[in-house]
């Protein structure tokens, strides 16, 4: 495998989301984490649904100046009979990787001259 998905994608509805919305990274970019390095937010013990649990990178697994400012992570899902074992987990190394997506206008003007382009 040569590229991987960092995150993961989830609908309101009972159905998959749509291919396109994700995006990959060359794998080389995203090592695997160490599982010792995740944590379980949240599963569904007592609530009577279908099982699944919620996993994020540990905050003390981060360097320091990292997770002082950090609000958000990656997060990763297990279902069904592996709930209780941590997700393939990739991560970007936040201080060496950073990307500034374009904006819906910007991605269509893209497009659009992209189309126009000899």
């Amino acid at each position: 495998e040569s590229f991987v998905a960092v995150g993961v994608a989830a609908t309101s509805e009972d159905k998959a989301p749509a291919l396109d919305c994700m995006r990959v990274v060359p794998a080389l970019w995203a090592p695997v984490v160490d599982a010792k390095l995740l944590r379980r937010q949240w599963n569904d013990a007592g609530t009577g649904g279908s099982p699944g649990a919620v996993w994020s990178l540990r905050r003390e697994a981060l360097p320091a100046e990292i997770a002082a400012s950090c609000t958000a992570f990656l997060f990763g899902v297990t279902s069904g009979k592996h709930i209780e074992q941590p997700p393939q987990y990739f991560s970007l190394d936040p201080p060496q990787f950073c990307v500034d997506m374009p904006s819906e206008s910007q991605l269509s003007k893209a497009k659009e001259v992209s189309r126009l382009a000899p």
